[in-house]
């Protein structure tokens, strides 16, 4: 292209025009098929007030979804799940060390594992992402969580507190959270990569295999039950997956690490909700699912 594509985190993650097309169809057809089961038989002439509602406002509030999962939708992918043991590109290319090395494939188990791996992680060089960025954003949140939300990267805000998701997106997420009764020290959230890339463009290839590792360590380390994937490049990454975000959220799938399997639960970035309000409802029902799961599996 003539013009590099750019997204900004804090305002949604940009799309190509099909696969955009692609996310409002589903999300489309998703709210024809909750009409459908309450017996509404055609489409309503003007939109529905809840998506008229600020998007900023408390997601149990604003999307008004169903008490419960929705109907026929699958809560499990049975399908062979996808081992994350061998990272692409091998973890041995993308570490300075063989300490580091070991670090990152055996970090040990809750605070004093990530302690490790953000001691491994340091004032990180290894690509070129470190020339514009004022600092690492490593994670934050319960070192034993249950859960783990994964986004794509840091954005301005998140640059500048060195915490992951304090901008609106974060603010976004932080009612996500609470409508679905968490707090945010009680989750685990990170992102697939540590640094801001310029302007909030689109890791590239070789960056999200150099920040990959650290991912997996920290994964290790916390040992969560469920992961939930904001946005595209985070479940791709984890999914080894090239599909578009609308196929691949909407059911729960399995990831396995070092012999120990993990459901993920793809949905959409909360900025992507900040500029399409449209798809509050299928997020909605995303987390909807991963807290049935989670009470099925205390």
């Amino acid at each position: 292209m003539a013009k590099e594509k750019t997204h900004s985190i804090e305002q949604g993650e940009a799309q190509d025009p099909a696969e955009e097309l692609a996310s409002l169809v589903g999300a489309l057809r998703t709210h024809l098929g909750w009409l459908t089961e309450r017996g509404v038989p055609y489409l309503p002439a003007a939109p529905s007030p809840r998506f008229s509602e600020p998007v900023a406002e408390s997601v149990a509030e604003s999307v008004q979804a169903p008490d419960v999962a929705p109907a026929n939708a699958p809560t499990h992918a049975h399908a062979r799940p996808v081992d994350l043991s061998e990272p692409r590109g091998g973890v041995s290319d993308q570490t300075s060390s063989a300490e580091d090395l070991a670090t990152l494939t055996s970090p040990g188990v809750g605070a004093s594992g990530l302690a490790r791996i953000r001691e491994c992680l340091g004032d990180c060089h290894r690509c070129g992402l470190s020339q514009d960025r004022v600092q690492v954003v490593f994670g934050q949140g319960a070192p034993d969580a249950d859960l783990l939300f994964v986004g794509e990267a840091p954005g301005r805000d998140e640059d500048l507190a060195g915490e992951p998701f304090v901008g609106a997106a974060g603010k976004l997420l932080t009612k996500m959270l609470k409508a679905m009764g968490f707090d945010r020290d009680q989750v685990y959230i990170g992102n697939v990569i540590k640094c801001r890339p310029p302007r909030n463009r689109n890791p590239l290839p070789e960056e999200l295999a150099g920040c990959e590792p650290f991912l997996l360590a920290q994964i290790r380390a916390i040992q969560p039950k469920i992961i939930v994937t904001l946005g595209r490049f985070a479940a791709q990454a984890l999914l080894r997956s090239d599909e578009s975000i609308g196929r691949l959220r909407g059911r729960l799938h399995s990831v396995v690490l070092d012999g120990r399997e993990v459901v993920l639960a793809p949905t959409y970035h909360p900025a992507y909700l900040l500029r399409n309000a449209q798809a509050k409802r299928p997020v909605w029902e995303d987390l909807q699912r991963v807290m049935a799961w989670l009470k099925e599996h205390p």
